[in-house]
């Protein structure tokens, strides 16, 4: 931004210049999983991770897919808020491939990202895998 003062001649002075940086604050670490519950149709997380500081932090957005190399986008998006975890639920199948192994636990991937009160994200966080650690 550049602001120019006139004088009573209408004389312009050497503009002031004015840079302001807004970064964008850093991707979360320290992510975890840790198993809630365990069924036969279903088991329940809780995803967590380590706090942002800045000054502006609003909240974090978690994504989740199928895939380790899944896209974070709003289709994948399972979380947003201010809170450090938040609980999934994946759903179990049968293996035709090992039928004495039934209710195999899907596998699912997941990312967090940190964004400011502009809406700024973060360079998002590494794809964990969800693990299956009571």
């Amino acid at each position: 931004m550049k602001v120019t003062g006139l004088n009573n001649s209408v004389e312009s002075s050497t503009p002031a210049v004015l840079e302001v940086e807004n970064p964008i604050p850093n991707a979360p670490g320290g992510l975890g999983t840790r198993l809630r519950q365990d069924t036969e149709t279903h088991a329940s997380f809780t995803l967590y991770w380590n706090r942002v500081v800045v000054p502006d932090l609003e909240g974090y957005k978690v994504w989740a897919g199928d895939s380790p190399d899944f896209t974070p986008s709003d289709d994948t998006l399972v979380y947003q808020g201010d809170q450090l975890e938040t609980d999934i639920v994946i759903e179990k199948y049968d293996d035709d491939e090992k039928p004495d192994t039934p209710n195999v636990l899907r596998e699912k991937y997941w990312c967090v990202g940190a964004f400011d009160c502009w809406g700024d994200e973060v360079g998002l966080s590494g794809v964990k895998r969800v693990e299956q650690i009571a």
